[in-house]
């Protein structure tokens, strides 16, 4: 019987170094990885030093057509698993996988510029057109669904071949460790200690638990309102992780999503 250990790591790159610190001292035969399964030779290939990074991160743009800031910010939160990964390749003998659908990333960045189009028309006009948010929330949650399932479907079928897998894993534990334990792996969960989930995040998650009736224009309006402060907090920084840390001190997501952020972690 397969057994895993899932390294949660919302949030930025922080959550990523915790996670990389934990896999140093754990004993694994494989390392799955969220990426799309297209680009799990590139990532083996950087891991044995037959590419260089930038040939990495070039060929998942390519890949999925992601705009290059989306590419570079993924890049970024990355980097200390990756660092770590190919720094290791030679000490140890783990085999190295992905197992997201490509579907998952392409539609990921397709969604985040049709948001930021209305972000910068929510701080340009001053205008927010919440049944236009609401529709893409929707239309998202939707396609998040299909995809996901695909994604997890890969996943279990990886952790068959291998004795003891480490899953880096980005969204939400409950349902993932339901579905593998469903399908006989052994699994333990390690929770990274991270910052709060951005507005549209706690909004997205809420909806995933409870489905699209959450979507309701009244808990739309209070999401996208966060979401521009967050916003105002993000631009005002150089750093994603300083810019959580500042956002946190200034704001609960508890207040108006109580309920939901219990089941965050």
């Amino acid at each position: 019987m397969s057994g895993a250990i899932v390294f949660s790591i919302p949030g930025h790159r922080k959550s990523v170094e915790n996670a990389t610190r934990w896999l140093e001292q754990s004993k694994h035969d494989a390392v799955l990885l969220g990426l799309p399964q297209d680009l799990e030779r590139f990532v083996q290939a950087y891991a044995q030093g037959e590419i260089s990074e930038d040939e990495l991160w070039n060929s998942y743009q390519l890949m999925t057509g992601l705009l290059r800031p989306l590419v570079d910010s993924l890049r970024s939160k990355l980097k200390p698993l990756l660092k770590y990964l190919s720094a290791s390749t030679h000490r140890r003998k783990a085999e190295i996988y992905c197992y997201d659908d490509l579907a998952t990333h392409a539609q990921s960045g397709k969604f985040a510029e049709r948001i930021l189009l209305l972000s910068y028309r929510g701080r340009v006009c001053s205008n927010i057109d919440l049944e236009e948010w609401r529709q893409t929330l929707v239309d998202q949650l939707r396609i998040a669904q299909s995809t996901w399932k695909r994604s997890v479907e890969n996943l279990i079928e990886k952790t068959i071949q291998n004795v003891e897998n480490a899953i880096f894993y980005e969204g939400l534990l409950g349902p993932l460790v339901k579905y593998l334990r469903q399908s006989g792996v052994l699994i333990r969960a390690v929770h990274m200690l991270s910052y709060w989930r951005a507005p549209l995040d706690v909004l997205r998650i809420a909806a995933s638990l409870r489905g699209e009736a959450y979507l309701t224009k009244e808990n739309v309006r209070r999401a996208v309102e966060l979401h521009m402060k967050y916003l105002d907090t993000v631009v005002s920084s150089n750093d994603l992780d300083e810019s959580e840390k500042k956002w946190a001190q200034m704001v609960s997501f508890r207040k108006g999503f109580e309920d939901d952020a219990t089941t965050l972690s």
